[in-house]
């Protein structure tokens, strides 16, 4: 009966670690996720601020 409970209990805690195991990796993939959304963000961000100078500058020679 002890062996039992001890192998059932060694089961157990497998299956435990493979769970946090799984969420450790899914929380590696938000992370990676959430950076690739930083990084596009941000290349929009510089590409706007590009677009406006260029409209400014096109509107300024339009009007004078």
């Amino acid at each position: 009966a002890i062996s039992h409970n001890v192998a059932s209990a060694a089961e157990g805690t497998k299956v435990i670690v493979g769970v946090l195991s799984q969420v450790a990796g899914s929380a590696t993939g938000v992370r990676t996720s959430a950076q690739t959304m930083l990084e596009a963000s941000e290349v929009m961000e510089t590409s706007a601020a590009k677009l406006r100078e260029e409209v400014e500058s096109f509107l300024a020679k339009v009007a004078s």
